[in-house]
């Protein structure tokens, strides 16, 4: 994932980004999760990355869900992916738990990923509708 510079230089170029994610109750920091698309990405991403330490714990699956709603909602977008280490079996559920399918493999910064990815609900005549695909 993004290094902090990255993160912040994201959120001026495109206006959105990583979000910090803080355990409710004593304010410490979980990790990062949102949307994401740095230049020459294949297309806009719901990205998440916790500490050891959190996983497991629902913290990638309730916030990456609450990305997504932003990606389809706000920001109008009606195809989503999640690029996944091919091993990280974790992120991978996750990624199924938000409805997203395999769509394919690709290389990423030298390591093999899974693309997962998911398609805003069309209607009838062809125009996105509100729900998810």
């Amino acid at each position: 994932m993004a290094e902090h510079g990255e993160v912040l230089g994201h959120w001026g170029l495109r206006g959105f980004g990583l979000w910090a994610v803080e355990e409710r109750s004593t304010g410490e920091l979980v990790g990062r999760v949102g949307c994401w698309r740095p230049e020459g990405w294949p297309g806009l991403e719901i990205g998440w990355t916790l500490r050891r330490a959190s996983w497991g714990r629902g913290y990638a699956t309730e916030a990456a869900r609450s990305a997504l709603d932003v990606a389809l909602e706000e920001l109008k977008q009606s195809h989503v992916i999640s690029m996944i280490h091919s091993e990280n079996a974790a992120s991978i559920r996750v990624a199924r738990r938000l409805g997203m399918r395999l769509e394919g493999r690709a290389e990423l910064m030298g390591y093999p990923v899974v693309v997962y990815g998911i398609r805003r609900a069309r209607s009838p005549a062809g125009r996105p509708t509100e729900g998810r695909a």
